[in-house]
């Protein structure tokens, strides 16, 4: 999904097309929460990276 890729690869390039394409398909309620999963997911991602803890 081009939104997961870009708020973990390069946040600043989620722009109104993205958003117009999200909503073709999902609530705003659902796009929120798709965004707090893809921002929790990343963020263990980046931290397990940081403290050196392999994916399984």
């Amino acid at each position: 999904m081009k939104f997961a890729e870009l708020m973990a690869s390069d946040h600043h390039k989620v722009d109104d097309g993205v958003f117009a394409e999200l909503r073709r398909h999902f609530s705003d309620a659902e796009i929120v929460e798709l965004g707090v999963h893809t921002a929790l997911f990343t963020g263990f991602g980046r931290f397990n990276a940081v403290v050196g803890i392999d994916p399984v």
